[in-house]
């Protein structure tokens, strides 16, 4: 039977070999995995492989571990009701699952002054849903990073996000430069 670590390199693996297909560097490709109802000691098997950021559906079963396997990176990726986001803003590192505004201004409001600010995971396909976001989606996924934070990013940080995205060169992963350094 395989263990953790060994089903991690097996997976670090795959995610390598996706990425430098796709020209990406395989460092800038973060494996995230889901620990939601499993216990401290595996996750604790986890990171003596190496491994830091974990994934939680439920905030409650996330601070029992978090408490108990301190320094590592723990990412909200289940729904965030509205009477959970204080502690979802003073004590995870990401939120995957944003559904309404009321929330985005309450995890903004209550993110402690000391912390970096909380990264959100926003999706532009149309997915309501991160659950199927796929390994092999990581190799081609890409981000646009802003100086507008929550609640200021409204309409207009929108659109200069759409229109940032909709004049990169790209195909597949890869520059039209690249493409024409293949051929």
């Amino acid at each position: 039977m395989a263990t953790i670590s060994d089903n991690l390199q097996v997976v670090r693996e795959r995610i390598a070999r996706a990425a430098r297909t796709a020209g990406r560097d395989p460092v800038s490709v973060t494996l995230l995995a889901v620990s939601k109802s499993q216990p401290v000691a595996r996750i604790e098997e986890a990171r003596a492989a190496g491994h830091k950021a974990f994934g939680e559906n439920y905030v409650q079963e996330a601070l029992e571990k978090m408490d108990a396997l301190p320094g590592l990176e723990w990412h909200l990726i289940g729904p965030l009701q509205s009477n959970k986001t204080r502690l979802a803003a003073e004590r995870f590192a990401w939120v995957h699952t944003l559904e309404r505004e009321k929330i985005a201004r309450r995890l903004s409001e209550q993110r402690p002054a000391g912390l970096p600010p909380l990264e959100l995971v926003v999706r532009t396909s149309g997915e309501v849903r991160v659950s199927n976001f796929l390994l092999w989606q990581l190799a081609y996924a890409e981000i646009h990073l802003t100086e507008t934070l929550w609640p200021d990013f409204g309409e207009e940080a929108l659109l200069v996000a759409l229109d940032d995205f909709q004049n990169r060169e790209r195909r597949f992963g890869q520059t039209s430069a690249q493409i024409r350094r293949a051929h």
